[in-house]
């Protein structure tokens, strides 16, 4: 759905960072071969953050809005 969608037009030194956890990933291939694609992973360490219930209320004020 557009509306939940983000796109970005890079520039050269950009970062983007997102919640993992609650997104989907897609590349657009609007880029060329010459263009690297770097990506990395940083989780932080924790016994709770896949349990469903966390998850419900770590988004809960998200999803009443």
């Amino acid at each position: 759905r557009p509306e939940y969608r983000y796109t970005h037009r890079w520039q050269q030194g950009d970062l983007l960072i997102w919640d993992h956890l609650s997104s989907w990933h897609y590349a657009v291939p609007d880029y060329g071969p010459d263009e690297a694609r770097l990506m990395k992973r940083c989780q932080v360490m924790a016994d709770r953050i896949l349990d469903p219930g966390f998850v419900r209320q770590a988004l809960r004020p998200r999803l009443a809005a």
